[in-house]
């Protein structure tokens, strides 16, 4: 009985856990795109930046990004 709940409970872990790095993995990926599209959107916030500092953190959050989804699917805990 002791072993059926933590078997329930590592499911459950490891479904919060994917569920958790799959919906990190898409905001920050959509940072990414904001990053790199906002001038073409007219987004003043973002265009107040210099583009190669906005590149360059586009760049970094869809790698990052990646990775995360990566990990979410692979679902190594």
């Amino acid at each position: 009985m002791n072993e059926s709940t933590e078997t329930k409970r590592a499911k459950r872990y490891r479904l919060s856990r994917t569920i958790y790095n799959i919906v990190m993995g898409v905001l920050i990926i959509g940072i990414g795109i904001v990053m790199f599209f906002g001038e073409k959107w007219n987004l003043t916030q973002i265009t107040a930046y210099d583009p190669m500092i906005r590149y360059s953190f586009g760049t970094l959050c869809f790698i990052y990004g990646a990775f995360r989804l990566y990990r979410g699917l692979k679902k190594e805990y």
